[in-house]
């Protein structure tokens, strides 16, 4: 992707403008998608971003989806998502965030468990979206940290 593909993807046009005074590299986020992710938290990650960018009128932020496979995957309410990439280490400046939904730890597997220990053993940022809290419980990644999780998802972790 070119320069200029990647403002038109990361910076869309829109109404409202703000200046921000900021000149530096934009952000990423990367997003490693399960099977069955709730795409309204997914959605309530990346659209922040998005109109950032839009409002500010300069690439602040950047977003990749990842898989564990590279294949596209479907959402709690049945949409496809095509990922960027396939799952890969990301720059340890960068965020990695584990989507997960409906049924968080069917098909969570070793190399994705690996992968979470892995980010965060290098030094990554690594947090979990809707329950993407299990994954990160389950790679040993929340012992003797505080975290949140959604009310009806809580007494699976009792």
């Amino acid at each position: 992707m070119d320069q200029n593909e990647m403002f038109e993807r990361f910076v869309p046009k829109g109404a409202a403008s703000f200046a921000v005074n900021y000149s530096g590299p934009p952000l990423d986020f990367y997003f490693l998608l399960q099977p069955r992710l709730t795409m309204l938290a997914f959605s309530a990650a990346v659209e922040p971003l998005r109109v950032a960018n839009q409002v500010a009128e300069k690439m602040l932020f950047r977003w990749f989806t990842m898989t564990e496979d590279g294949a596209p995957i479907r959402c709690s309410n049945g949409v496809q998502i095509t990922p960027d990439q396939k799952m890969q280490q990301v720059p340890r400046e960068a965020y990695a965030f584990i989507c997960a939904g409906n049924d968080p730890l069917k098909g969570l597997s070793k190399e994705v468990i690996f992968w979470l220990q892995r980010q965060r053993a290098f030094g990554g940022l690594v947090g979990g979206i809707c329950t993407g809290a299990f994954a990160l419980a389950k790679a040993g990644l929340l012992e003797d940290r505080r975290f949140t999780v959604h009310w009806e998802n809580a007494p699976a972790f009792n």
